[in-house]
């Protein structure tokens, strides 16, 4: 939090849809006799989304997850479709692309770099570091000065480095 005022992301409404499709395939079974042979069947396809606007560093970005679970029955199957097929239950799926959601919200975060760095918190440096070397792409980026150069030179008096050293991070 910037002076406790002001938060450095707002997350929007997250939203979670669910839906069940089915399609028809065929697969393999065993008949009777011990061979192979191909049997209509239908696929059922769990689909669960998640997002939400997040506004993180001034930018607005929408922040996307899925999970999916799949089944097949056919016909003579120990689990005929209309009785029940084994894929988890729609409240199961959407908590798990809420959890999968969260997921990438970390990762949406750790990839920006904290707009308000607090050059009194060797942590808030080092932080700083991680972030600037993951949006970049470049594990060495923070070690080489990379990011707002006010920042840099505050985190590297702070963190006892030369001027121009960067920050040094694991």
């Amino acid at each position: 939090m910037k002076g406790g005022d002001d938060p450095d992301v707002i997350v929007g409404k997250l939203e979670v849809a669910f839906d069940h499709v089915t399609s028809n395939t065929t697969t393999t079974v065993e008949d009777p006799k011990g061979g192979n042979r191909r049997v209509p069947a239908v696929l059922h396809r769990y689909l669960a989304r998640a997002e939400a606007q997040v506004g993180l560093g001034g930018k607005t970005q929408v922040v996307r997850a899925s999970e999916e679970a799949r089944d097949l029955t056919w016909e003579g199957s120990v689990k005929p479709a209309a009785i029940k097929t084994s894929a988890p239950p729609a409240e199961e799926m959407k908590r798990r692309v809420a959890v999968a959601w969260f997921r990438a919200l970390a990762k949406t975060l750790a990839a920006a770099p904290p707009e308000a760095v607090d050059v009194t918190d060797d942590k808030g440096c080092v932080a700083y570091g991680l972030s600037l070397n993951l949006a970049s792409g470049d594990p060495g980026a923070a070690a080489k000065g990379a990011g707002d150069p006010a920042k840099i030179a505050a985190c590297e008096k702070l963190l006892g480095e030369p001027a121009g050293a960067g920050i040094p991070v694991p």
